[in-house]
């Protein structure tokens, strides 16, 4: 069922790309430079989209809130659990302590633990989720 969310997912993307530049083409300004330009900056957008930087850019990508700029820790979470983790797992020791710091300075528990990109890639590495 991933895959071919996936794959949906990859023909949306595609042909939303497609629908931009074609729309970028039937525009009146003749500028073929300004043109070329857009399409490159679509297409680089398309591109990152798809061949994140690092792992920890697709784990973000993964848990990315639709339309945030942010990632959700608790789903991620969520995730490991389902997958037999448990909090208490030694391989999780690091992690787990890190949210305990970050939630004791969180004033409102009820919106669910967020990160900016930066963070969350740093919350990655330095709980060795990608190792």
């Amino acid at each position: 069922m991933l895959a071919s969310q996936s794959l949906r997912q990859r023909t949306d993307h595609s042909e939303k790309t497609v629908e931009t530049i074609g729309a970028i083409l039937q525009q009146e300004d003749t500028s073929v430079k300004r043109k070329v330009s857009k399409t490159m900056e679509v297409l680089k957008s398309a591109h990152e989209t798809f061949h994140p930087a690092s792992p920890a850019d697709l784990i973000f990508e993964l848990f990315k809130v639709p339309n945030k700029e942010y990632a959700s820790i608790t789903k991620l979470l969520k995730v490991l659990k389902s997958f037999g983790l448990r909090e208490r797992d030694p391989r999780l020791k690091e992690m787990m302590e890190r949210i305990q710091q970050i939630e004791d300075l969180r004033e409102d528990d009820n919106q669910g633990f967020h990160l900016r990109r930066h963070a969350f890639k740093e919350f990655c590495g330095v709980s060795g989720i990608l190792h």
